[in-house]
């Protein structure tokens, strides 16, 4: 899938109550953690940035780009079906893809790029696998945007899309187990950092 024709969904709308403080603003490899998923995505057609809690604090990391788009979700705290939906209703025109990506799951620049471009076009959804595990991001094909815009909390947001189509789900192999981070505490904060060190190829 040609990154040209794909758009992300960045979610960063949430309290980080178990966090403390924003996730987004988490140092992580020598800039905040929002700047770095951005960056990661800056190939892509576009970016829909979902902002809500602290949202003041941090437009400044954004990075400016002619394809980083910014929604500021005023009810944000329904949880995150509710921030996707906002987003996905936003996307124009017909994206060949739409990756959904949350702030607390930092990418990994080459896993994404190996994502994109070993996408099958007869697989629906496609995720990085390693060690048996699936990942993120998620990748999902452009035709299901309608799916995605018709979730719900009660069906359990995104799952239910994911396990429609589970049958025809591609995994993509790959040799980092960063792709099944997810940084919800400070001791998986501090273990993961000092794991991967603090600049990009550590």
């Amino acid at each position: 899938m040609y990154p040209g024709d794909v758009v992300a969904v960045l979610t960063a709308a949430g309290r980080s109550s178990r966090m403390g403080r924003p996730k987004a603003l988490l140092e992580w490899r020598g800039m905040p953690l929002i700047t770095h998923q951005i960056r990661a995505l800056q190939h892509l057609r576009e970016v829909v940035v979902v902002l809500g809690h602290e949202a003041d604090a941090i437009r400044p990391f954004l990075p400016v780009a002619a394809n980083v788009r910014v929604f500021e979700h005023p009810d944000y705290d329904q949880g995150r079906t509710s921030s996707l939906l906002a987003a996905f209703k936003v996307i124009g025109g017909e994206p060949a893809g739409v990756l959904v990506v949350a702030v607390d799951q930092p990418l990994i620049p080459g896993v994404l790029d190996r994502l994109l471009f070993e996408h099958r076009p007869c697989a629906p959804i496609a995720v990085p696998a390693y060690n048996g595990q699936r990942g993120h991001p998620v990748l999902f094909r452009g035709d299901l945007l309608p799916d995605l815009r018709a979730i719900s909390e009660e069906r359990e947001g995104l799952r239910e899309v994911v396990q429609r189509h589970r049958a025809d789900r591609q995994e993509v192999l790959v040799d980092d187990p960063g792709i099944c981070l997810d940084l919800n505490l400070p001791r998986e904060y501090h273990a993961a950092h000092a794991a991967r060190g603090p600049f990009p190829g550590h």
